[in-house]
């Protein structure tokens, strides 16, 4: 791999790192949103019987939001993992071009 290949691998997989810590930033924002709403819901069933309408109504509500705590947990492993996948390549292509650079501006001393 060549010194300019190099460079632009290295620029897209730091602006793909970003776009990924990104997400990852959102999800948990989103997890803390909705372990809010699960504890507003919590206190406010607290006084209900567990009979009423509104006490089910309240339960239904708290299955859902774990529902989506979960797709959110599978979507932050998926990104989880991308982002582990391109800090390794990241590694590699940097590797790459320390060799790249030793190689290009290393001077042959051996002969001719």
């Amino acid at each position: 791999m060549g010194l300019l290949t190099s460079q632009i691998t290295t620029e897209y997989l730091t602006l793909y790192k970003n776009d990924l810590e990104q997400n990852i930033d959102s999800i948990h924002t989103a997890q803390m949103r909705l372990m809010a709403m699960s504890d507003e819901l919590a206190n406010t069933g607290s006084d209900l019987s567990p009979d009423s309408p509104e006490f089910k109504l309240l339960e239904q509500r708290k299955q859902k939001l774990a529902l989506v705590n979960k797709q959110l947990d599978q979507s932050l492993e998926r990104y989880q993992s991308q982002l582990a996948a391109v800090e390794a390549r990241e590694k590699g292509v940097q590797e790459q071009l320390s060799k790249n650079i030793q190689s290009s501006f290393s001077y042959n001393l051996g002969g001719k």
